[in-house]
């Protein structure tokens, strides 16, 4: 009796333990795909399910480029998708931000999505974006060169880090 109590046990922790993994992988078209291996993905055209997308204010500044942060989803798991940052030239910011959405449009079922696609890329201190505009890339290899690491526009390093609290008496 006692061997076949074990036994169901472990079936069904087999159960469950497969069940939870079931799924987990992220979907082929979401951000956490790619950036789940960066490395492998450096140079290669990719494609998201991009739900909106969102100018980052503040973020790095390079003359003749705009960084957006692209929300995605995981058609597959039917999840959000995580997000990936993406650059695309001064021109270009419009007619980019028309076409993917500031906003979400639902539907039954679900968000709304448009492909994105662009060119995935990794800098040396490990930043992934993807170049929509396939010229961007050249801009900001440029910036690199003559000014070193990417910085944010007030200098900061990064979100979170100037903001002080205020004291209470």
């Amino acid at each position: 009796m006692k061997l076949m109590k074990y036994i169901i046990l472990a079936l069904v922790s087999t159960i469950l333990t497969a069940s939870a993994f079931a799924g987990s992988e992220a979907g082929d078209d979401s951000a956490r795909h790619y950036r789940s291996d960066t490395e492998a993905f450096e140079g290669e055209k990719i494609d998201v399910d991009c739900t909106i997308v969102s100018r980052i204010n503040g973020g790095p500044k390079i003359d003749g480029a705009v960084f957006f942060l692209v929300h995605t989803v995981d058609e597959d798991n039917k999840v959000r998708g995580g997000t990936l940052l993406a650059a695309v030239l001064e021109d270009d910011v419009d007619s980019f931000m028309r076409k993917y959405g500031t906003v979400p449009d639902r539907e039954r079922g679900g968000p709304d999505t448009n492909r994105l696609r662009g060119t995935f890329h990794v800098l040396p201190q490990g930043r992934a974006y993807v170049d929509v505009s396939d010229e961007a890339h050249d801009l900001i290899v440029e910036h690199r060169e003559e000014n070193g690491e990417l910085r944010f526009a007030d200098n900061r390093k990064g979100p979170g880090t100037g903001w002080k609290k205020k004291k209470k008496y």
